[in-house]
């Protein structure tokens, strides 16, 4: 509100909260009424006038000590503060409260240790991550927040959503080096036995592939893989990722790893995958006219490659008809060669045993279409 509109607002709320003296919100809008003139002792002339202590309680001291700061008394600000948590140490709300006055002072640290003490009195360190972590941010002490993350994350796995919002929502380049490098020395000094560890790794790897350092994130996921008796797939997840953003020479090195290391079923869905990387790169290749014919048909010919060693080895793949239906795209649209798309429709119908797939019936479209022979 302006002066003018801040003066005519005033008698009415003065009205408002001699008939509700036990509502806060009516209170609070009286003083900010003085407030918004800068009339500082005039308001703290009210709380004298009116005593709202003793229907308030203790929120009505933490507004006025919000007075006395703007008077520029802060040592008398602090001191009602301290004296009023003291005074009501179970008081949850207040904490929290008296905090938020303290960030909107830019008393970031002193806002940081109310909300800490609470904690302690309480006896539960997994109180305000956000509300600290945020502060600690507003206060430009980068490496506390993240630390406060890092804390966040061990505890709560299933916070990291909320955490990566808040980085896409700060956008500051400094802040994520930081929170890389935290995430690094964390990851190090826990086993990877910690449950927390695959949160954490998770989180990194998302935040350097938002800042496009791949490279690292690879590095980081085949450490992880290769520190594992049995595989966690973190490679397989991140090449799956690395194709979406077109990093495809290293999404290629990230499922080789399991083309060498695995059997059966991780080998197959991995050359299946990397089937698609070779399949979408040269198709990339052809859309935006890069490069030249034979590295795109070398790349589909990879792609081939990998398909037809899956076919060659296992008729119980359970993908083996995505498989099929690549390789028929592939040779029709690419080789030109009916006869394998005619090689390719007969080893389905082999497997549908009779029972009509979709996948059948889309390939033998596609042979027509080829054909000419339109129906």
């Amino acid at each position: 509100m302006q002066q003018q509109e801040f003066e005519k607002a005033l008698p009415i709320f003065k009205k408002i909260v001699n008939e509700n003296p036990t509502e806060y919100y009516f209170f609070e809008r009286y003083i900010q009424c003085y407030i918004g003139l800068k009339q500082y002792d005039e308001a703290l002339d009210v709380f004298e006038e009116l005593n709202p202590i003793k229907n308030l309680g203790a929120q009505a001291q933490v507004l006025k000590a919000q007075l006395f700061y703007f008077k520029e008394d802060t040592a008398q600000a602090f001191s009602i503060w301290d004296k009023n948590i003291a005074d009501n140490p179970t008081n949850l709300q207040l904490y929290i409260n008296t905090a938020n006055v303290m960030s909107d002072m830019k008393e970031f640290d002193r806002a940081v240790n109310t909300l800490r003490e609470a904690r302690s009195v309480f006896n539960n360190q997994q109180l305000f991550y956000s509300e600290i972590s945020n502060t600690l941010l507003q206060a430009g002490n980068y490496e506390s927040a993240v630390q406060e993350w890092i804390s966040w994350l061990t505890a709560q796995p299933d916070q990291i959503s909320n955490i990566q919002r808040l980085l896409l929502r700060f956008d500051d380049e400094f802040l994520n080096d930081i929170t890389i490098l935290e995430l690094e020395d964390a990851l190090q000094e826990i086993s990877v036995t910690n449950p927390a560890y695959n949160s954490l790794f998770r989180f990194q790897v998302w935040l350097l592939q938002e800042n496009k350092l791949y490279r690292r994130a690879l590095a980081s996921a085949k450490a992880f893989e290769e520190s594992t008796s049995n595989f966690n797939y973190s490679l397989f997840q991140l090449g799956r990722s690395l194709r979406v953003n077109k990093e495809y020479d290293l999404a290629v090195q990230a499922f080789t790893y399991y083309i060498e290391k695995a059997q059966g079923n991780v080998k197959w869905q991995s050359q299946q995958e990397l089937a698609t990387v070779y399949s979408e790169w040269a198709k990339q290749l052809d859309d935006y006219n890069v490069g030249v014919h034979e590295q795109r048909d070398s790349l589909y010919r990879k792609a081939l490659t990998e398909l037809n060693t899956i076919l060659g080895e296992t008729s119980s793949y359970r993908n083996l008809n995505a498989v099929l239906l690549m390789k028929s795209e592939i040779v029709l649209d690419h080789l030109h060669d009916l006869n394998q798309a005619a090689e390719v429709l007969t080893r389905l119908n082999n497997i549908s045993k009779n029972n009509d797939l979709p996948e059948e019936f889309y390939i033998q479209g596609r042979i027509h279409i080829a054909n000419k022979k339109y129906r």
